[in-house]
């Protein structure tokens, strides 16, 4: 039986700027070791390509696309598909005119930051290769561990049906 790690992403908070967060990888001992930071798009009650993904397990797997090349796709999102994490740096809610990257997927980052007076992730092309690395390492799977430290205020907290 193959045994897939597990990284944890936990949200400490989501708004019209993003929901942003740390992934974290087993560290050995129970303890855990920050990979990266984390942009996603705000919690929209999952809507499809506005939304951050709602709290859960998912299976977090390589594969390889003519366009994207190498990239790591989260699986079994309910009502969901092609959430994929890839870089970027904006992660706002565009229809408040907020400016952003992603299209429901997740961007890594080294740092967390402010650009155009909008909160954002930092050197995200170079996180997300020590991601790529760190997951190649470990068999080109893990779980994904989706949390969120503050729930979102007024909804389900964007946890999994």
């Amino acid at each position: 039986m193959i045994d897939i790690p597990t990284l944890q992403l936990q949200r400490d908070a989501t708004g019209d700027d993003g929901t942003f967060g740390r992934l974290l990888a087993a560290a050995g001992s129970g303890h855990r070791q920050h990979v990266a930071y984390s942009a996603e798009q705000p919690w929209r009650n999952n809507a499809p390509f506005e939304s951050c993904i709602p709290a859960g397990k998912y299976l977090l797997a390589r594969d390889y696309s003519p366009k994207w090349k190498r990239r790591y796709h989260v699986l079994d999102v309910p009502n969901r598909w092609a959430v994929l994490f890839h870089w970027g740096n904006f992660a706002g809610d565009e229809q408040l005119g907020k400016k952003s990257n992603l299209k429901g997927c997740i961007a890594p980052g080294l740092k967390l930051g402010v650009l155009d007076e909008q909160r954002v992730v930092l050197s995200s092309r170079v996180a997300l290769g020590r991601l790529e690395e760190y997951l190649d390492a470990v068999g080109g799977y893990a779980w994904l561990e989706v949390s969120w430290l503050v729930s979102p205020a007024g909804d389900d907290g964007g946890r999994a049906a």
